[in-house]
């Protein structure tokens, strides 16, 4: 059996594990390689977990970004549901009796989507 010898300075590999640090050398300013940290401002790579800079988790600041943009689609869905629904509860009412039940049901599931949407 050989044995396998490293030349020069291996410094990210301890055992068997493999430690990928991120580059210190600078960015270039290209959307497909490089982004603007979130908290120093300075230009950092596109998909390491870590900013150069300042070592800020960039993976974390854009699930919470992206949950906050989800929160506030949930609400404008659920508001326009809700308003569908009310304008149909009302105008149910000037209606012909055979429209008037399918407004008010159609009416109806639309209050209750929306409840159920800006409820979760």
């Amino acid at each position: 059996m050989t044995t396998q010898e490293f030349k020069g300075p291996v410094d990210n590999v301890a055992g068997r594990d493999i430690n990928i640090y991120p580059p210190t050398e600078p960015v270039e300013i290209d959307p497909s390689v490089s982004r603007y940290c979130s908290q120093c401002d300075g230009v950092t790579w596109r998909y390491t977990r870590h900013c150069i800079h300042c070592g800020f988790d960039q993976f974390v600041h854009d699930a919470d970004v992206n949950a906050a943009r989800l929160q506030k689609f949930k609400i404008k869905l659920g508001m326009g549901l809700a308003v569908i629904g009310f304008s149909l509860a009302t105008l149910g009412n000037y209606l012909p009796q055979k429209m008037r039940v399918w407004t008010l049901s159609i009416g109806g599931l639309c209050l209750l989507a929306a409840m159920g949407i800006v409820k979760n």
